[in-house]
């Protein structure tokens, strides 16, 4: 079993249906990209596909996105909580 091989398969379907049905959306990623550049990606244009490796940067972009993310909305909870114990000891 090549399992560089079996990641890279599925790091590929990840990306196709992240993409699947949003055709008409621009992303963040691309914010500092070339208009053209959006542009064609935008109407499908063919383009180089990705390597193995820009695929694993890519997610891990993702996972550490999506870490930090979490980790701010449970601060921010948190911090809710501690201002609603601080009023309910002040009454």
């Amino acid at each position: 079993m090549d399992i560089k091989s079996l990641y890279h398969n599925y790091l590929q379907y990840k990306e196709t249906e992240r993409a699947h049905g949003k055709d008409s959306f621009f992303h963040a990623s691309s914010a500092g990209s070339c208009y053209k550049k959006v542009l064609y990606r935008h109407f499908d244009y063919p383009h180089t596909p990705m390597d193995d490796r820009s695929y694993r940067l890519l997610r891990l972009g993702t996972i550490v996105h999506k870490d930090i993310e979490e980790a701010i909305i449970g601060g921010i909870k948190k911090l809710i909580i501690l201002k609603k114990l601080f009023i309910l000891k002040k009454k």
